[in-house]
Parts: C-alpha cells; structure tokens; sequence
C-alpha cells in the first residue's frame, strides 16, 4: 500500500484536505510549499510552517508510515482489522505480545 513516506503522505493529505492545504492554525487557504523537509507548507497570513501531520495526535509520532497504514486499514470497508494485519515491526508490538 504505503512502499515508503511520500505515498502515505499524499494520502493522508488527501484525506485532510480534500480541497487543497489550510493552515490548521488560523484556517487560511492561502500558502505555499516551503523548503523544510519536515512541515512543508507555509502559511501567509501567519507565516508559519506546517505539515499534515500539525496539530495531530500524529504531530510527535516518527512513525507516519505505520500510523497512515493503521488508519487505512481501520477506514477501509472491513467489519474488523485484527492487529496482526499490521506491519510487523510498526504498531504490532505496542498492542499484542508476541
């Protein structure tokens, strides 16, 4: 689904912001693409930098991949997603022993 980062991030971005960015602080619509890796975007109105991630319960988390396929597969049209579904070395260990 997710072969690295930069899918997952579309994807999520897809999902946020269906009609394009908007600065998660003030709501502006007006930015632009930055030059930091990190928080990509940039607010105008504001100027501050942003990701998808912003103001998240994912902004903190180093594992964006396994959080973006974790969230897939619990929006997907199944009736339940066992968690041994999910990358083994991503969120598998955090909710059952092996």
């Amino acid at each position: 689904m997710f072969p690295d980062e930069a899918p997952a991030r579309e994807w999520f971005e897809g999902i946020v912001w269906p009609e394009g960015h908007k600065c998660p602080r003030c709501g502006s619509g007006n930015t632009y693409e930055g030059t930091r890796k990190t928080l990509p975007y940039r607010c105008r109105p504001c100027r501050r930098f942003f990701s998808v991630r912003t103001e998240t319960a994912l902004q903190c988390s180093k594992r964006q991949l396994t959080w973006a396929y974790a969230i897939y597969l619990e929006t997907a049209p199944l009736k339940s997603v066992s968690s041994l579904k999910l990358p083994p070395r991503g969120l598998y260990g955090m909710c059952q022993e092996k």
